[in-house]
């Protein structure tokens, strides 16, 4: 078992907290069913005893699925705690109460109504924080550790029967509940992966293609676990429940448990669902043959080594299948399913214990199981086998990998039999490292049509994936040579040109010309130590061509700087220096850093209210096209831009790059070991270009619209681009680091791939630029120390929760582009365009504005830039007018208690900006601080112009409003009381 990659997993933020939390809330779950057959079968049968336990069931399965949708839209928080209270008294009313079937099984009925939705919340919650890459693994600790309960439960509740009496028992399972739940309910990440604003009130989880088909095994597979138990306990106990009957259930838990760790510590498991499911009826069917206890009790932990495997893999295909802004409801279905299996097996079993005996209720336990393996995945149209034996046979599914899959011929085959024009997919290079489950909702033919969809997948469960795959070749690190140049050479020989004098601020570059033999780009290491005073800051070289090699500064102090440099070419190696840096230019005020805990200054102090809009490929365009958009943006209201480093190639932008970033061509492929100088020095002019029109240049070093190759480089290679990106770039002031865009496309990094990436910029950054990463569908885990802010790809009406979930800036840098192209995300009207920057800047975030124009020449501001042609412009150059006229010591708009419908954000108790949007009140009431007046404003945001009002306000008010679309209401306390 690879205990690493449990650790890894407990390392990532508020997971640990979560399972635990999680597993203490739960752990009733073992104790309650034993604690009320104790109860109920000191005066009746265990058929009494099933319908009580039933009727809570009942109740979970018909609140699950409705309590759990309104944790997807009200937050889980919310919900959580409220079931939690209501379910502890519950709970209390049974430990009361005269022992009658009917009273019990009424509050029965109660607590299973108001039963926290703690399952299902954390099921989707984990792989929200985890990622994909290791959401499989993540459900089988979970579920593992589930089996904690069962283990732990049973004999707890037998020991405080014992001592205490069923009762205390139950009053314990009520505790348990309560304090669990309300731990769970605290953790600021227990919402991760829940978009407000986002959930599509239409959406039916159970019409999802595959769900209903996983929920019914889940029943299946549940109903044979409670027949499985109530069997184990009868066939220990007799008539009577006894103590030693917890002991031999939690064999069965303890082996889940054993099982569960193994296999989700697995870097890959050949076994499909529908196998698993086998192996859980298998152990099923051995244990009517046990003679005796101890030999049952063997056989139930052998049994139980199968079952978190098969729980595991039923919640992955669950998570895999269910939209993320649907997840806590999937897996409320999920849970009623297991109350449900569970509430129709207790039932049945202990009717057949009564009539039949306990084998029969084992019998039937392992029927349930062999139906749930018939149930949970398609069968396809089965082919002659021939000499295969099922040990041989691993058929492909949705959590196959498309590259894999594509190295079987037989595999190919049949996946470009459903996608004949693979290969011209935009993102055909970032698919083959995609699961089918992810690359069908993408792929022209299936993406639209389910059943086309599953026959593929019904096709590749016939085929035989060979045992022995070759890896594809990956690039490794280089080791440098400690002896690149020999003894004879001068240690520091190499001609230096440089400056004696620079300023605050600005770049200070250390020219260097020496040796070009070999590939310097690889074989020599450079970095030169600054020092100033007691401070030391260390610059990383690069080479830059023709035997030059450059190292780049940005002082941070004024006086008198020296430098020495450290290679391990000797003519590079021991150049000294001096310089003397003067004050600051007026238009130079450093780099940009998190200030307030939300907000953006300057290093000097200076505010920065950052405004964007988005030129993803603007540097790839040539010359004329380059210089139009320059200026363009000098008669913007923009102040950062988000760009890529690499080309890009997607729609309204598939033309070649003038130039390349490494060595080699499209036809012969690319030398990832030799950067082309030429590209970075033209991206780089371009970059200092923005400077000087004090716009930010937010860049993007990876993305998944890459048909070259530079999306899918090695670890190694990766490595290497991004060492030479930060030390060109990173004494630069106005640069900012996004890891990706849309980092969840780019299915050939993992998540430890992007902390490793992250890792590297840190090490060769000295200037500390702002990092982030960017997201498709799934939001980065923005709580991990090295992302200064959150950069979100989603509508902005989420941006005050992010901003509470993570304590850090938001940037909303794509809600939605203006325009009129053919997909919705680049065809807004310039009136919601400007509403939804409205709504992200009210709510205490930033936006990014982005257009999408066709044209004839194809070109389109959003990709290659040109001119602006939309009607959101020339608005959102008034909103900056709004946001720069906040008071001039606030760091930024703040979210300020608001109303349901209208947002309201500026500085508390001095300035209040409420936003309309569509809405066209006639009048408005506010709650403003007593003692205090405020003169008010009506802002029309659409027509840009600001009416104040006559009178003064204080305290609750209410102001008039022309009843137009489009407004927000501006009050600002009057100085002098």
């Amino acid at each position: 078992m690879r205990v690493s990659t449990y650790r890894e997993l407990l390392r990532v933020p508020s997971v640990g907290w979560l399972l635990t939390t999680s597993i203490i809330g739960r752990l009733n779950q073992g104790m309650v069913g034993l604690a009320m057959l104790m109860l109920v079968t000191e005066e009746s049968s265990y058929a009494v005893a099933g319908m009580v336990s039933t009727a809570g069931v009942v109740g979970g399965f018909a609140a699950g699925p409705f309590l759990s949708r309104w944790a997807d839209i009200h937050g889980r928080r919310r919900v959580l705690a409220v079931t939690a209270v209501l379910n502890a008294l519950a709970v209390g009313a049974l430990v009361v109460v005269p022992p009658q079937p009917v009273v019990l099984a009424s509050l029965s009925l109660l607590g299973g109504l108001c039963t926290p939705p703690m399952t299902a919340a954390v099921r989707a919650t984990l792989p929200a924080l985890v990622g994909p890459d290791r959401r499989r693994s993540v459900f089988a600790l979970e579920a593992a550790l589930q089996e904690v309960i069962f283990v732990l439960g049973p004999p707890i509740a037998a020991l405080l029967a014992a001592f205490g009496g069923p009762r205390l028992a139950l009053g314990v399972c009520g505790a348990l509940v309560l304090v669990g739940t309300l731990a769970y309910a605290r953790n600021r990440n227990v919402d991760a992966g829940r978009e407000p604003g986002f959930r599509r009130k239409d959406r039916r989880v159970l019409r999802v293609t595959g769900v209903p088909r996983v929920i019914l095994a889940g029943t299946l597979l549940f109903a044979a676990l409670a027949c499985q138990a109530l069997g184990v306990i009868a066939m220990v106990s007799g008539s009577r429940v006894s103590a030693d009957a917890g002991l031999v259930v939690a064999c069965g838990s303890l082996g889940s448990l054993c099982g569960g760790l193994v296999y989700g510590s697995l870097p890959r498991h050949r076994a499909g669902l529908r196998r698993l499911m086998l192996y859980v009826a298998a152990g099923l069917a051995l244990l009517p043959l046990a003679p005796g206890q101890g030999l049952l009790a063997v056989l139930v932990f052998c049994w139980g080594l199968t079952l978190a495997p098969a729980m595991s893999g039923l919640f992955d295909r669950l998570s895999t299948l269910t939209p993320r802004e649907s997840a806590t409801e999937a897996f409320g279905w999920m849970n009623s399913a297991v109350a449900a299996g569970n509430g129709l097996g207790t039932a049945l079993s202990g009717f057949l214990i009564t009539e039949f005996g306990a084998r029969a209720s084992l019998a039937v336990a392992c029927a349930a199981a062999l139906l749930a393996a018939l149930v949970c995945e398609p069968w396809p149209a089965r082919t002659p086998m021939s000499d295969r034996s099922m040990e041989s046979v691993m058929p492909y599914g949705p959590s196959s990998v498309l590259g894999e899959v594509l190295r079987n011929k037989q595999a190919e085959a049949v996946v470009r039999k459903y996608a004949p024009h693979l290969d011209e997919e935009i993102e055909s290079a970032q698919m083959r490292y995609g699961t089918l489950a992810q690359v069908t909702t993408m792929l022209q033919g299936v993406r639209t049509d389910p059943a086309a969809r599953d026959a593929l997948y019904a096709e590749l469960a016939t085929l035989e994936e060979p045992d022995d795959q070759p890896a594809s070749p990956r690039d490794e690190e280089i080791i440098l040579a400690a002896d690149y140049e020999s003894e004879d050479v001068p240690c520091g020989s190499a001609r230096l040109v440089a400056a004696s004098h620079g300023a605050l601020w600005r770049t200070f570059e250390l020219e260097l010309h020496g040796p070009a033999h070999g590939n310097p780009f690889t074989d020599v290491t450079l970095r030169a130590e600054f020092r100033n005073g007691d401070r030391s800051v260390t610059a990383h070289g690069f080479y830059d061509g023709q035997g030059v090699y450059r190292v780049r500064f940005l002082p941070d102090a004024e006086g008198e700087w020296s430098f020495r440099t450290t290679s391990n070419a000797r003519s590079l190696d021991s150049v000294t220096g001096t310089f003397h840096c003067g004050p600051a230019d007026s238009a130079d005020h450093g780099p940009v850093r998190v200030h307030g805990g939300a907000h953006f200054q300057h290093a000097d102090g200076t505010r920065f209210l950052a405004l964007g809009t988005t030129l993803y490929a603007w540097t790839h365009q040539g010359a004329e096209l380059e210089k139009q958009t320059l200026a363009t943006l000098a008669g913007s209201p923009f102040n950062k831009v988000r760009m890529c480093v690499f080309p890009k190639w997607f729609v309204h932008n598939e033309t070649e790059p003038p130039r390349y970033p490494f060595a080699g061509s499209v036809e012969e492929g690319w030398d990832f070991q030799r950067p082309n100088p030429a590209y970075f020095q033209h991206l780089e002019q371009q970059i200092a270009r923005l400077g000087a029109l004090g716009i930010q240049a937010d860049l993007i070093l990876f993305h998944p619209y890459d048909r070259w190759g530079f999306s899918t480089m090695s670890p190694a290679e990766d490595d290497r681009y991004l060492r030479y990106v930060v030390a060109r770039l990173a004494a630069y002031p106005h640069v900012w680091w996004s890891l990706a865009n849309e980092y969840d496309l780019l299915w050939s990094k993992s998540t430890d791939d992007w902390h490793r990436i992250a890792a590297v910029i840190g090490d060769h950054d000295p200037h500390g630029h702002l990092i982030s990463v960017h997201n498709w569908v799934e939001l980065w885990d923005n709580d991990v120390d090295w992302v200064t802010h959150a950069s979100i790809q989603r509508p902005p009406e989420g941006t005050r929760e992010w901003r509470e979930r993570w304590g850090k800036p938001v940037a909303v840098d794509e809600l939605g582009y203006e325009g009129d192209i053919e997909w919705g995300w680049g065809n807004l009207a310039p009136q919601e365009m400007v509403r939804r920057c409205w709504e992200g800047v009210v709510r205490g975030g930033y936006v990014t504005h982005g257009e999408c124009f066709l044209a004839d020449d194809d070109v389109l501001w959003w990709a290659k830039g040109g001119v602006l042609k939309g009607e959101s412009t020339p608005r959102l150059e008034f909103l900056r007018t709004i946001m720069e006229d906040i008071p001039s010591d606030a760091a930024g708009i703040d979210p300020l208690p608001s109303d349901f419908d209208v947002p309201v954000g500026g500085v508390e108790g001095r300035y209040y900006l409420a936003y309309c949007g569509v809405m066209q009140p006639r009048l408005r009431t506010f709650h403003l601080p007593r003692g205090s007046r405020f003169r008010a404003d009506i802002i029309d945001t659409w027509n840009m112009t600001v009416t104040e009002l006559p009178d003064l306000y204080e305290g609750t008010c209410t102001v008039s409003l022309p009843g137009r679309p489009y407004l927000a209401v501006r009050l600002r306390a009057v100085e002098g009381r």
